[in-house]
């Protein structure tokens, strides 16, 4: 079978929530920084309590986490591991997000968590 590249992943993001795409476009092909700015805008949408957007946010990550070819599939582990920040604060519930977060994804969170001695979710 063959596995979706940045161009797919892209094309998905951009259809599915236009208003990032010049920003993404901004980026200049580049995946890493490409992705980064899809997950700040889930994070903003996070912090916002916009659950449908960020359910279809993490759907389409799950999508292109589990069928991308092997860049795109770290890329989005990355950046849900390490860029998301899903922790209540004194004024901002976040662990709604988590608990929506696929299966997938919140396996591999827990995963990395676990092995840089934080606590989880």
């Amino acid at each position: 079978m063959k596995k979706a590249h940045r161009s797919e992943f892209l094309k998905a993001v951009k259809d599915r929530f236009p208003e990032i795409r010049s920003e993404i476009n901004k980026e200049d092909g580049l995946l890493t920084f490409e992705v980064a700015v899809f997950i700040k805008f889930i994070q903003r949408k996070v912090d916002e309590s916009e659950k449908a957007v960020v359910i279809d946010a993490f759907n389409i990550l799950n999508e292109y986490y589990i069928k991308g070819n092997e860049s795109l599939n770290q890329i989005i582990r990355n950046a849900v591991c390490e860029d998301l920040d899903l922790s209540d604060t004194s004024v901002t519930e976040r662990h709604w997000a988590f608990e929506m977060l696929p299966e997938p994804l919140k396996t591999e969170r827990r995963s990395w968590f676990e092995f840089m001695g934080y606590q989880s979710e």
